[in-house]
């Protein structure tokens, strides 16, 4: 049996399935006992959600409202310890446990009882928190060196893309690949359309409004060119200031919380572009936001991720990488949308893991076809 565990990854009453409970689904539907461990405090909407899923436990973790604080770290070191009182019987029916590797503070905990349960440990690269939130160097070296003390016993390694497999370089001899960020064949078909039209000078952002996102560049760009507008799907630590910018733009900049994916389909709003743009310090290499927008067979403006950059070299269609900081220069910004062809056909790319998915957990299972 398959168990993932993660404090953060709440099973959304809306938007798009999280990784590991995309990966749930796709190995229960496929016949592999799976189950996934989950704190009720979600991570990204700030509230508390518990729905009635098959194969879902919930954790009642300490709630938390900063992405580096203390409230944080008391919240995911307890985490672990819930865990293991309320659901040792699965950790002991456990064949494979599944850790994010962002979980530091409560994935010690099941390394040390790794040898009285006798399960094995696959640790997933998804963020790369809390280095992600560091500018520092010597901050990032600390917590990598850290992370090596902790995950050194790993059995099994993947990550969302090849950078962050990269990164835990002592984990090489582990490794199973990459799983890129996507969703299952089943999401994909009921989310897939086209809401490309580049005539509408209209942009979108879905996704949160962190520190690390120049969301608020982009609000200087529209402010500055009249003809462009920009609807905001989230919010996040810089959610007031985007509310400043749009009470300034004239009615161009629209901000909402966090909406189905649906709910944006059922607007009936077309769009030019959807937005990911990082500061130059990010860590982010393959923003999950790309597939939203992608599934909406939207081009997307991004700066991020040496395996982003490729594929738009090669599919053209599939946005603007905007790859020096002289492309964020107005004009240059103007030319670059202006000139991006109007091709309103559908992306023709495929970006379903299921296929991925069970190739890895059956080889880690020994499950032979």
């Amino acid at each position: 049996m398959i168990l993932f565990i993660d404090n953060k990854q709440n099973i959304p009453d809306k938007g798009r399935p999280t990784r590991f409970y995309s990966f749930l689904q796709i190995l229960n539907e496929n016949g592999i006992e799976s189950s996934f461990i989950v704190g009720s405090w979600s991570h990204h909407f700030k509230r508390r959600i518990i729905l009635d899923k098959t194969a879902v436990y919930y954790v009642n973790n300490f709630s938390y409202y900063g992405h580096v604080g203390l409230r944080r770290l008391f919240s995911e070191l307890f985490f672990g310890y819930q865990v293991l009182y309320k659901y040792s019987k699965l950790l002991n029916k456990a064949d494979v446990l599944v850790f994010n590797d962002s979980g530091i503070f409560y994935n010690y905990l099941f390394y040390f009882l790794k040898p009285f349960f006798g399960y094995k440990i696959m640790l997933d690269s998804f963020d790369l928190w809390p280095e992600i939130f560091f500018k520092s160097n010597f901050l990032k070296k600390i917590t990598y060196n850290i992370k090596k003390m902790i995950f050194k016993k790993t059995d099994f390694f993947i990550a969302v893309n090849k950078d962050y497999s990269d990164y835990y370089k002592f984990l090489k001899g582990k490794s199973y690949g990459v799983i890129y960020l996507g969703s299952s064949k089943k999401v994909i078909k009921e989310l897939a359309c086209n809401i490309f039209d580049k005539s509408t000078k209209r942009l979108l952002y879905i996704g949160t409004f962190g520190v690390n996102y120049l969301i608020d560049e982009m609000c200087n760009f529209v402010i500055s060119n009249p003809e462009w507008t920009l609807d905001c799907y989230g919010t996040g630590p810089k959610e007031s200031v985007i509310k400043e910018y749009a009470l300034n733009s004239n009615g161009r900049i629209s901000v909402y919380g966090y909406v189905p994916l649906g709910e944006i389909i059922r607007n009936n709003n077309k769009y030019s572009f959807g937005v990911a743009i990082y500061s130059s310090n990010s860590l982010v290499k393959f923003p999950t936001k790309l597939i939203d927008y992608w599934t909406f067979s939207l081009p997307v403006l991004v700066n991020v991720g040496n395996e982003v950059e490729d594929l738009i070299v090669n599919c053209k269609e599939l946005g603007l990488y905007l790859k020096n900081i002289e492309d964020f220069n107005n004009d240059n910004l103007v030319k670059y949308l202006n000139e991006y062809p109007n091709n309103s056909d559908e992306i023709n790319f495929d970006f379903s893991i299921d296929e991925r998915v069970l190739e890895v957990f059956k080889c880690v299972l020994n499950i032979k076809d």
